[in-house]
């Protein structure tokens, strides 16, 4: 018995022995394995510091480009290159056409008659069907016969009796007055009709400058037709005298619920 005893003694101590130089074999391991890490930390960490030439030049580079202010696009609306069209995003291309008349197919104005004024009339604005100029239908009535000065302007509000509330000419690129054909002008500088000895106007205009969608939108703007003829040249107004009618452009409701029903059918 006393033998047994032994032998289970010894066969503890060799099992703990060899416990113990596994956990000192682990714990080397372990110290060295932490030791090529802390190494390569610290070479990563110099590198980073320091950096390549090319590196350092492109952040260089970088921090210069970015004190200096970007080149203005002269392409852009407000600098009217040839066109008064809303291409800050399209570009030259038909989508910009398409964008120019958005989906609104056609919008009118009905012109109402101002203190001590007998004018009325109505305004219909349709793009042509190449979708490339803006075809304005005027129908007035109660004018003397000759030349009347006849603009849009930029505030859709005829409630002043004087017609002020509409607010000067349409010119959302801030330029001078002039004619419909000079090169720089007012959007809404539609010049002169003329009425005939009835005092009735009926005639067709054109414009490949306004639209129904961006900064060329004239919905939600005013039609106004004055006193006098537009001399074409004086800024602002072109010395067209009083507003005899004012009318605030829409978009056409009846043309709007018949696309609506023909998209129904479909």
């Amino acid at each position: 018995m006393q033998l047994f005893k032994q032998a289970d003694t010894s066969i503890e101590l060799h099992a703990k022995r060899n416990y113990l130089n596994r956990g000192g074999l682990t714990a080397a391991v372990v110290a060295c394995c932490l030791a090529v890490s802390a190494c390569d930390t610290r070479q990563s960490g110099e590198a980073g510091d320091a950096g390549s030439p090319a590196q350092a030049a492109s952040q260089e580079s970088g921090s210069n480009s970015a004190s200096e202010p970007a080149a203005q696009d002269s392409s852009v609306p407000g600098d009217i290159n040839g066109s008064d069209r809303d291409r800050t995003v399209l570009g030259d291309s038909p989508a910009a056409e398409m964008a120019q008349f958005s989906l609104v197919e056609q919008a009118s104005s009905v012109l109402q008659p101002t203190e001590n004024s007998n004018v009325s009339g109505e305004v219909t604005f349709r793009p042509d069907t190449a979708g490339e100029k803006m075809l304005i239908q005027v129908k007035l009535r109660g004018l003397s016969p000759g030349k009347h000065g006849f603009h849009i302007h930029a505030v859709g509000d005829c409630s002043a009796k004087d017609a002020s509330s509409a607010g000067g000419h349409f010119n959302p690129y801030n330029v001078q007055h002039g004619g419909p054909d000079a090169a720089r002008h007012h959007l809404g500088d539609l010049g002169n009709v003329t009425a005939d000895a009835d005092g009735i106007v009926d005639t067709t205009l054109t414009s490949a400058r306004l639209g129904f969608s961006g900064p060329t939108s004239i919905l939600q703007k005013a039609v106004v037709v004055h006193a006098e003829a537009d001399d074409l040249e004086t800024d602002p107004s072109g010395a067209a005298g009083a507003r005899l009618a004012c009318g605030v452009i829409t978009q056409d409701k009846q043309v709007l619920s018949d696309s609506l029903i023909e998209e129904d059918s479909n």
